[in-house]
């Protein structure tokens, strides 16, 4: 694990773990831990914490096996009226794909939500949570970057 914090402008860190449920624990507790140290409300911590666990998550759920390690990593930049995330995997995936989904109306999603399916919620979950959720391509080309943001007044 690494962690680096940058001395200017907002409190920022950034974290590169390995791309396990493990590890997406730790990840979660540590932004959990730094949004408290912010003075964030409890229920914005909470809610952020479920950011960063799903967006994490997916990250593991997602690595394509290849017999070497894969990594995710965090970072995330904390302001007194909000946040931005930032999720980094090496498990492929198609950010045009994934943002054209993103832009679909949330309300005829979750009508058409299948509550007895056991995954496909992660996204809609986001979704609804943030201000921003978009994809891009990693500066690697192994895999996606999402960026989420929230802002409150």
């Amino acid at each position: 694990m690494s962690a680096k914090g940058a001395s200017a402008g907002p409190p920022r860190i950034e974290l590169r773990l390995p791309a396990t449920h493990r590890f997406t624990r730790l990840g979660r507790r540590v932004v959990e831990r730094l949004a408290e140290r912010q003075g964030y409300e409890p229920r914005r911590v909470e809610e952020l914490s479920l950011i960063a666990s799903e967006l994490l998550s997916n990250c593991v759920d997602h690595a394509q096996p290849s017999g070497e390690p894969l990594w995710m990593q965090l970072a995330i930049a904390f302001e007194p009226t909000g946040w931005e995330l930032e999720v980094v995997d090496q498990g492929g995936g198609d950010a045009e794909r994934l943002n054209a989904a993103l832009a679909e109306p949330l309300e005829p999603a979750l009508a058409d939500l299948d509550l007895d399916q056991e995954r496909g919620r992660g996204l809609l979950l986001l979704r609804s949570l943030v201000d921003r959720l978009e994809a891009s391509p990693s500066a690697d080309g192994r895999g996606l970057r999402l960026a989420a943001s929230k802002r409150w007044s």
